[in-house]
């Protein structure tokens, strides 16, 4: 009897020393960012096989995939892909975590995270990162299609060579980071039919528009400590709030516009024009709310308010393709 209870102890404290170990890797990956990634380009996969566009993924470059129209491989695709994704982006976020590890040390919100808080090593970071980022491009190329995986790779450029490292010098930063958000349509479209059509763009076109109401949210939250780390995003740099009120409106209104583009290239039936345009104002009340006040609180109800908008958002265009 108390054999078997101390290897039960063992087994139990063995579980949690791996656990302990695997934890600061799993963090490295963002997994909310990661997970929604995932989500927007699966989701678009899902759209373009359903719309009846997919071809033959095999036949683009005659490496296996088989047609789309194939119920069981679909699922098999499906699986490659989404593997795919995970690595790839495991490993952006996790090279993201290394070049920024002296930022993330600055700040409270991130100081906590593997690298600042010394749970794990710069060169470990480092390793999975790369290895990661290799993994997963290769399986995109190799398994899905060549630009499927040019597109990560893209991505991965944009993201780590020119977004990271502008954070300290242009508030521009921004922007050029909504074009590395804006790729995972790209992706998962491309992955379905070898292509980058209107519709592709579109759905990449919502993505883009959301992220600018969705990042100052983030930056006005976390406003002390961007200031203190020396961070160059829009609302230190404008102290007024002027330009950051009219960002948020501008680009608040610009994914209205966004939003319908589905309909006007044939994506979705015209009903999805409803659910788009309560969800709009909902996330639009918001925003607006964020410029009215401009403080932490109405900072962080916009915030939760863009993270279900998205998801919600490609949820009705699944339901309302073609």
């Amino acid at each position: 009897m108390s054999e078997s209870i101390e290897l039960r102890r063992s087994t139990n404290e063995g579980f949690v020393s791996v656990m302990r170990a695997i934890r600061p890797y799993v963090e490295l990956t963002k997994p909310r960012l990661a997970t929604l990634l995932l989500i927007i380009t699966l989701g678009t996969y899902y759209v373009a096989v359903h719309v009846g566009r997919a071809a033959s993924i095999g036949a683009v470059d005659g490496l296996g995939f088989a047609t789309a129209g194939a119920t069981g491989q679909v699922w098999v695709d499906f699986a490659i892909l989404a593997v795919s994704v995970v690595l790839y982006a495991s490993g952006m976020f996790a090279l993201n975590h290394y070049l920024e590890r002296d930022i993330d040390g600055l700040m409270a919100r991130t100081a906590r995270r593997p690298l600042p808080s010394g749970r794990l090593s710069p060169d470990a970071a480092l390793l999975f990162g790369i290895g990661c980022s290799i993994l997963g491009t290769l399986a995109l190329t190799l398994w899905v299609n060549t630009l499927a995986g040019l597109l990560a790779v893209l991505n991965l450029v944009i993201y780590l060579g020119v977004y990271t490292p502008l954070k300290r010098r242009t508030p521009v930063h921004t922007a050029l980071g909504a074009f590395a958000g804006a790729m995972p349509p790209l992706v998962g479209w491309t992955a379905a039919t070898g292509t980058l059509s209107p519709e592709a763009w579109a759905l990449a076109a919502i993505v883009f528009t959301w992220q600018f109401p969705h990042f100052y949210a983030v930056q006005l939250k976390n406003l002390k400590g961007y200031r203190k780390a020396s961070v160059k995003v829009l609302p230190v740099t404008d102290e007024s709030g002027k330009r950051v009120r009219f960002e948020i409106v501008f680009w608040t209104v610009a994914t209205l516009g966004a939003s319908l583009l589905p309909i006007a290239v044939g994506l979705t039936r015209v009903w999805y024009a409803a659910p788009a345009v309560v969800l709009w104002v909902l996330f639009a009340f918001r925003a607006f709310e964020v410029c009215r006040n401009y403080d932490v609180l109405h900072a962080r109800k916009l915030l939760r308010s863009s993270v279900i908008y998205l998801p919600c958002l490609f949820v009705f265009i699944g339901l309302a393709i073609l």
